[in-house]
């Protein structure tokens, strides 16, 4: 109809990125001196968070609002942004939440029986370092209500039921902490595909974001 064909006609600057430590963004150049100088820190969601200010700083300019979507680790990492930056972003959509809080803890120690494994495997190597930050480091505890509150744009929940790694829980948790929170369940992963690329733009469009 007329309003998808205008939605569809909208044109702005999307940017889109390969976190540090993953594909073939690296980031543990600093750490490849010594063993004594190993640092996951840079690979926790909130030092990912600020790795995203830096890439919309250089893209779209370091007095921008922009909206972000964050998918996974992306999503945690989108979050702090929102969180620690709430001035930049005028929207915020959050797609498969990973684990997080009592689910982390359960999950931690494979992420760092993967890193031990990786590090005897590739001697040498830092590519463990991502393992590492991801048993390192968690969304903020539920019980600081204030530091979600900081979030008052719109912000957009996208999870479904048949993903162990990204439960429904974080979504739904999330979607309680946060003041201005629609949540969107797909029954599964095909279901999330066919119908959340009509959901995101209709409620971009509800908003007034496009």
């Amino acid at each position: 109809n007329a309003n998808e064909n205008s939605r569809r006609s909208q044109s702005g600057t999307a940017v889109l990125y390969t976190a540090r430590g993953h594909s073939r963004s690296r980031g543990w150049e600093q750490n490849e001196v010594s063993d004594d100088n190993v640092n996951d820190v840079p690979f926790r969601w909130p030092a990912l968070s600020e790795d995203m200010v830096e890439v919309a700083n250089e893209c779209l300019g370091d007095t921008s609002q922009f909206t972000i979507l964050g998918q996974s680790m992306g999503a945690a990492s989108a979050l702090y942004l929102s969180i620690d930056h709430p001035d930049r972003v005028n929207a915020l959509i959050l797609a498969r939440p990973p684990r997080a809080w009592e689910r982390r803890a359960e999950i931690a120690s494979v992420f760092v029986a993967e890193a031990n494994e990786l590090q005897l495997n590739e001697p040498g190597s830092r590519r463990f370092l991502p393992l590492l930050g991801a048993a390192h480091t968690d969304l903020p505890p539920r019980s600081d209500k204030d530091i979600y509150r900081r979030i008052q744009c719109p912000v957009l929940i996208l999870s479904h039921g048949e993903d162990v790694a990204h439960p429904l829980e974080t979504g739904q948790y999330l979607s309680e902490l946060l003041p201005k929170t629609r949540l969107e369940l797909a029954a599964n992963e095909d279901e999330a595909r066919l119908e959340w690329p009509k959901i995101i733009g209709d409620w971009l469009a509800d908003e007034n974001l496009i």
